[in-house]
């Protein structure tokens, strides 16, 4: 019984000098950590960005158009239900929540400003055309 004993406590000084010894060469200062987590932040946010942008300039060319037409026939309702219909991006990291939620908000704000922008533009040519051949 006595040498069980002496294996099983020598096994099990092995064991837990082993096993504190591997958790101090894996630790990460708070730091390292801090900077590791901001780097890959970082790359989403850049991510998030680049595809924010590349559909918002997809829809200045496809969408606008047919919101602009849908103003001027006097249906705003259509423009309202496409913006309020995007879809809303959570995330765990409320950072980048926080940066590609004001992304897509920019974007909304350009579409509306350009749509409207169009709009105006379309009514004043027309207004002019009708003006030109009264006289």
């Amino acid at each position: 019984m006595f040498k069980v004993t002496i294996k099983f406590s020598f096994l099990y000084l092995i064991f837990f000098q082993w096993g504190c010894q591997s958790g101090n060469n894996t630790r990460v200062s708070d730091e390292t950590a801090r900077r590791i987590h901001d780097s890959i932040v970082e790359r989403r946010i850049d991510s998030a960005y680049a595809a924010i942008r590349a559909n918002c300039d997809s829809d200045m060319v496809h969408i606008v158009p047919m919101l602009t037409d849908s103003v001027l026939k006097g249906d705003s309702n259509f423009v309202s239900a496409y913006i309020n219909a995007r879809l809303t991006f959570t995330d765990s990291d409320k950072k980048v929540e926080k940066v590609v939620r004001q992304l897509q908000a920019d974007c909304s704000a350009n579409l509306l400003k350009e749509t409207y922008k169009r709009a105006q533009i379309l009514q004043r040519s027309t207004k002019q055309r009708h003006r030109q051949r009264g006289l």
